[in-house]
């Protein structure tokens, strides 16, 4: 439930470019009958409160069901659209060395956008990057 840890913030700054999913809790987990049930009161009990969160963070007018909706079909979120939902300033796009492509390849709903990319320029554009990142930590 990483996406609701930014409205811990007094304010919420998101690069256009960048992605908010949002989906309910979810666990893996084995046992009895009796365990199972609990695991499952326990989830419930979680997406009550993360929504709670989301709520909180809202734009007015936006209804728990909206929520409810984005939460139960797993939604990505690019700056904009998440500023359409929920309190937070969209800032200019942002271009970052790390690459979790194949990590997003696990989810269900991954945007194709972010799966689409051309590997050359990718590898040069990340190899540009991450040589401005090295030489900014060696500033520090």
């Amino acid at each position: 439930m990483a996406s609701a840890i930014p409205f811990a913030a007094d304010e919420v700054f998101i690069p256009a470019n960048a992605f908010l999913m949002v989906h309910n809790p979810w666990t893996i987990a084995v046992g009895n009958a009796n365990q199972l049930r609990k695991v499952a009161d326990d989830l419930d009990t979680l997406a009550s409160g993360v929504l709670n969160i989301y709520m909180e963070n809202a734009k007015e007018g936006v209804t728990e069901e909206v929520i409810k909706g984005l939460l139960d079909n797993e939604t990505w979120l690019d700056g904009t659209e998440a500023a359409k939902y929920f309190n937070v300033t969209v800032i200019e796009a942002k271009n970052y060395a790390a690459s979790a492509k194949d990590y997003l390849n696990h989810y269900n709903k991954t945007p194709k956008r972010l799966l689409q990319f051309n590997e050359t320029k990718q590898n040069n554009e990340f190899d540009k990057i991450k040589f401005q990142n090295e030489l900014d930590l060696l500033a520090l």
